[in-house]
């Protein structure tokens, strides 16, 4: 079991409670409220950051506490079904070799395929994450969607396709013939690597290193090996809230199998 591990949780969302209740449970920690004015004593573990609790998440990185930081699933498909857990990171780094070795089964049941990469195409999709996200959670000053578009209008005269959160057509629909993707860190990124999409990311994210956040190479795309693995480490860093309760996701940490990457996911490095 673990030293204290405090699970913030916003009580009146029941997601959230389940969330946190489950992986508490299985760490042998216990849920406190994002009401909270300050931390309590031990670890931390947070279901997404949102504005009223900043000063919480913001304490985290002040002091240096190890944090579990817990969202949606790396596939569209698997939401409100599995979740992202990761230590120390936003999201995982699914370019390490240090992994779970349940990953290619787990890939495979998700039906997820490798497809070939798509080499022909014409449109960039740009894909902005909400400002609140950006600000807040991955700390990036300033209009990203605003710079992201002027820079890549500097390096190419494709048309550049705006895919903003919440938007009523498929993603499957914008990557149909797109030449790349451009996201800070949206799991978009992710499906787009899948489908057979270049992918430029500003910020430090799963799919970061499966591209390259120099938008002044949008013309010569990365096209990397090893989809595969990387895709099977992905399937092995997520859980269900079942596998966060019965102590299987808490097990992947305390033997040492996950990897979390950068620090809090602050991007702006990447961006130099």
């Amino acid at each position: 079991m673990s030293r204290s591990v405090i699970c913030y949780a916003l009580h009146s969302k029941k997601k959230s409670l389940d969330v946190m209740t489950a992986f508490a449970q299985g760490c042998g920690g216990r849920v406190a409220s994002v009401q909270e004015k300050e931390l309590l004593p031990g670890d931390c573990a947070f279901y997404g950051v949102r504005p009223p609790w900043l000063h919480l998440w913001e304490q985290t990185k002040r002091e240096g506490r190890k944090v579990y930081y817990i969202d949606n699933a790396y596939w569209d498909k698997c939401r409100e079904t599995y979740f992202r857990v990761t230590r120390n990171g936003l999201q995982a780094d699914g370019s390490r070799a240090v992994w779970n070795d349940e990953g290619p089964g787990r890939l495979e049941a998700l039906g997820v395929t490798i497809r070939e990469w798509q080499k022909a195409g014409s449109h960039v999709v740009i894909c902005p994450q909400s400002q609140e996200f950006t600000r807040v959670v991955a700390g990036f000053e300033g209009d990203w969607l605003e710079q992201t578009v002027a820079e890549l209008k500097r390096h190419t005269d494709r048309p550049l396709r705006i895919r903003k959160k919440g938007e009523g057509r498929l993603l499957a629909d914008d990557l149909a013939g797109a030449w790349a993707l451009v996201t800070h860190m949206s799991c978009a990124a992710v499906e787009a690597l899948v489908a057979g999409v270049p992918v430029f990311c500003t910020g430090r994210s799963a799919a970061q290193w499966m591209g390259t956040s120099d938008l002044s190479m949008i013309e010569t795309p990365y096209y990397p090996e090893r989809r595969q693995e990387w895709a099977e480490v992905l399937a092995a860093n997520q859980w269900t809230i079942e596998e966060m309760r019965d102590g299987t996701c808490w097990r992947a940490f305390e033997e040492q199998r996950m990897i979390g990457i950068g620090h809090y996911g602050d991007g702006r490095a990447q961006r130099r």
